[in-house]
């Protein structure tokens, strides 16, 4: 009987080892697992807005219009940290006339040399900013500089880069555009969204201008 005891004494002993040692197990994996599901429900994730011409998404000021594109961290999120948005490519859908590009006195640059080059964030001094969770930054997409003529003058739009190049590669004399933007960061999955701009070609004095130029909706593009 006594023998039979301690054997009793020892299955219930190592059952209990067993469940001890199961239990630090799942403890370690859930340690392990558990926050990497943490750090990938609370990873940034970027959306770009629609432009919206009745919003500060459209800014009149002096003698230039700007056009800009909200780019939004969703809520219950880390902050997105040194975010950029560069310009991936920019296709002609329509080409200016020879008689407007007389106008402008003006030949294109190929638009290949515009790729890879950052936006500039809207009244900000640096080409990367934070973006906290359920907030919004502003880009300026574009802008466009009162011609000396005024009011219906021939004009074009203007990419706005940080660093804006000084041989006029930023100038857009055609009237409609595909433009393929990316966002970067070093704490996000690079993304990337297409917009289409077209433009009438001529300079409209106040808010008027955006009847003249015309964002369309910005859509996500899949990656591979």
């Amino acid at each position: 009987m006594l023998s039979t005891h301690r054997d009793a004494i020892d299955v219930i002993q190592t059952v209990a080892a067993g469940f001890a040692a199961l239990g630090t197990t799942g403890a370690v994996v859930w340690a392990i697992w558990g926050e990497r599901l943490r750090a990938r429900r609370t990873r940034p994730r970027l959306t770009i807005a629609n432009f919206d011409p009745a919003s500060a998404d459209a800014v009149e000021l002096n003698a230039s219009a700007w056009a800009r594109l909200r780019v939004c961290n969703r809520p219950h999120t880390r902050p997105a940290e040194d975010v950029e948005v560069l310009i991936e490519r920019v296709d002609v859908l329509t080409s200016a006339t020879d008689e407007r590009q007389k106008a402008l006195a003006y030949s294109p640059a190929p638009l290949g040399s515009l790729a890879d080059r950052a936006l500039k964030w809207a009244d900000r001094a640096s080409p990367t900013v934070k973006i906290p969770p359920d907030a919004t930054r502003r880009i300026d997409l574009l802008h466009i500089d009162q011609p000396p003529g005024g009011q219906g003058t021939p004009t074009e739009l203007k990419l706005t880069f940080w660093d804006e190049p000084q041989d006029g590669r930023h100038r857009l004399p055609g009237l409609e555009y595909a433009i393929t933007l990316a966002i970067e960061g070093r704490n996000i999955d690079r993304l990337k969204y297409g917009v289409t701009v077209s433009f009438d070609g001529q300079w409209l004095n106040g808010h008027a201008i955006w009847g003249s130029v015309k964002l369309g909706p910005v859509k996500p593009i899949k990656t591979k």
